[in-house]
């Protein structure tokens, strides 16, 4: 299930590329239900997409998701700090 959780992760890239970040989402969604090892990996690079693609609310339940699974990752507290003091 990994492999295949990194070949979506993969394609997921090819998608962001090419503009079709609903595409990318979906394949990064399904990366995480298949690789328990890298959730992380994977939130932070769904968290990027929905950023950029002004999904506030989506990216901030994916930074507590973050912040849940690594407690101590500054990255990940900063980040939703700044997203939850944008208006």
């Amino acid at each position: 299930a990994a492999l295949i959780g990194t070949i979506y992760r993969l394609r997921a890239g090819v998608h962001q590329k090419r503009n079709s970040i609903d595409a990318a989402i979906g394949d990064l969604s399904f990366a995480l239900q298949l690789d328990g090892q890298r959730t992380l990996q994977y939130l932070i690079e769904r968290v990027r997409m929905l950023e950029a693609a002004g999904r506030r609310e989506q990216a901030i339940a994916d930074y507590q998701q973050a912040l849940e699974l690594s407690p101590n990752n500054t990255d990940v507290r900063n980040s939703l700090t700044r997203l939850k003091g944008r208006t």
